[in-house]
């Protein structure tokens, strides 16, 4: 269709999501559905007991209006374009489909230099457990499961969350002697000891988080009997921090 603005005449796609609905989830081809063609593509993915996150790189044409992404109990597929629809089906262990989800958002996939569209969809698994590398038919890259460590820190994410645990506390801190402050870039904390010094930590965070969100508290079931400081960020945007939770040197 067109549309009249300002006496000239512009095109306005029109996607119809009808020819999605068509596509299967069973591993049978069906007689009525349209014609798709496989897409072969980069994907990286991450694990951790309850859920796998999965990113699949979309060519740079493709809009958000333009995907659909079906979740099936043993498999996921992420269908796009006009005709011949192209999809890529990537079958998987059980998970519960209407505890899934997904969003579009743009990565840097290993090997490139240039962020590209992207699916990245969560699947929440049926049962607890790590799935083995070769998942996906041994397709794409896979990412260590977190938590990855750094320093006197350790930090874990969970779909939009990001958890954080400072360790080498001072000896004999307690709540009344901590301040933890988070704007949407930065967090800093405060630790009065008991000797009277003051130890400040001060990182610039990898991406925007929601300030208001931001919850902390002392953590003592660690094995070792280490008492840890753990921190809880919530994403303002759905990304992979796989490089760490802070950017390289000091807040600023």
């Amino acid at each position: 269709t067109t549309k009249k603005s300002g006496g000239t005449r512009r095109k306005r796609m029109v996607v119809d999501y009808s020819r999605f609905e068509k596509i299967s989830l069973s591993e049978e081809e069906d007689e009525g559905a349209p014609a798709v063609k496989p897409f072969p593509t980069k994907l990286s993915w991450r694990n951790t007991t309850t859920e796998a996150v999965v990113s699949v790189k979309l060519p740079e044409w493709v809009t958000r209006a333009e995907v659909s992404v079906k979740f099936g109990r043993t498999r996921l597929v992420i269908a796009f374009g006009q005709e011949p629809v192209q999809t890529v089906q990537l079958p998987h262990p059980a998970v519960e489909p209407r505890a899934c989800s997904w969003t579009m958002t743009r990565r840097t996939f290993k090997g490139e230099s240039e962020a590209a569209p992207s699916v990245s969809a969560v699947l929440a698994k049926a049962e607890a457990g790590l799935w083995a590398r070769d998942t996906f038919g041994g397709r794409g890259i896979f990412e260590e499961a977190p938590p990855s460590t750094e320093g006197a820190y350790t930090w874990a994410q969970e779909n939009d969350k990001i958890t954080i645990w400072f360790w080498s506390l001072p000896p004999g801190l307690a709540a009344k002697d901590v301040t933890v402050q988070c704007s949407a870039t930065a967090v800093r904390l405060r630790f009065a000891t008991p000797e009277g010094a003051l130890v400040q930590f001060a990182r610039d965070l990898r991406a925007p988080v929601l300030p208001a969100e931001m919850v902390w508290q002392f953590d003592d079931d660690d094995p070792s009997g280490e008492r840890r400081l753990r921190v809880e960020l919530v994403m303002r945007d759905l990304a992979d921090w796989g490089g760490g939770p802070f950017l390289p040197g000091a807040a600023s």
